[in-house]
């Protein structure tokens, strides 16, 4: 029962619940291909089923639905050893039976190099795939990056973009001559533990695209401040991460 066809309110009902285990099914999908590349999974787990699913398109689904139960679980795989993924997405394992023409430009789709997309295609992929309509009961909705910027901007880097500046202009004078002292190094440690410790929680909670942003930021500051370290002689190591 596709939505646009449906003409009751339980047709309707039926119709835009399928929809959201659709969009669910191809997050987890696309969620796949990334971990696989990301090496979160191990390396062709993922593909090697999808180029194998065409000659069999039942025993696809078999097969990838049980990947996707280990993955909400963490357990083997076949001869793979499965981490656990949190955050509700594999707590429902079901596939869909797709035809051979399916799997196979999803086989074609997996080839790709997914460890450099943004997290946030995650979120949009789902938006998108929802009628509208759905979209709004649902809440289902996900901020683009520059609106994101709009809040984490002036919240979240422009006090520590303020600091650094300060604490930049005085140290001027020993990154001309390129070389820092001891007190130098201590200031810039302090200010790098700042980086590294400090915390965002996430005010949408859906995506992680707030995360992801804030993150990338954080870690721009951080290379800032680790070149303009080796310049006076410092080694520092990058340490701002992201943890659940």
């Amino acid at each position: 029962m596709e939505l646009e066809d449906a003409r009751s309110r339980r047709e309707h009902s039926v119709a835009q619940k399928k929809n959201l285990r659709i969009a669910r099914f191809l997050n987890r999908i696309v969620f796949c291909f990334f971990a696989e590349d990301t090496g979160l999974l191990p390396k062709n787990a993922v593909t090697d089923i999808f180029r194998a699913g065409a000659d069999d398109p039942a025993h696809f689904a078999e097969v990838l639905e049980d990947l996707f139960g280990r993955m909400a679980t963490g357990g083997n795989f076949g001869p793979h050893r499965i981490r656990h993924f949190n955050g509700h997405l594999f707590e429902d394992a079901t596939v869909f039976e797709l035809t051979a023409d399916e799997i196979g430009q999803l086989a074609v789709a997996g080839e790709a190099d997914w460890q450099f997309i943004q997290p946030s295609i995650m979120g949009n992929l789902f938006e998108r795939s929802l009628d509208p309509n759905q979209r709004a009961q649902l809440g289902a909705h996900y901020t683009s990056e520059a609106d994101i910027k709009t809040l984490v901007e002036p919240v979240l880097m422009a006090p520590l973009r303020r600091e650094w500046s300060a604490l930049k202009g005085d140290l001027a004078a020993a990154f001309v001559k390129g070389k820092g002292s001891t007190a130098d190094r201590t200031r810039l440690a302090s200010f790098h533990e700042k980086i590294a410790t400090t915390t965002v929680l996430d005010p949408a909670c859906g995506s992680g695209n707030f995360l992801y942003i804030s993150l990338q930021l954080l870690l721009d500051l951080e290379k800032e401040l680790i070149t303009f370290a080796t310049q006076l002689g410092f080694r520092f190591e990058p340490r701002s991460a992201c943890c659940n």
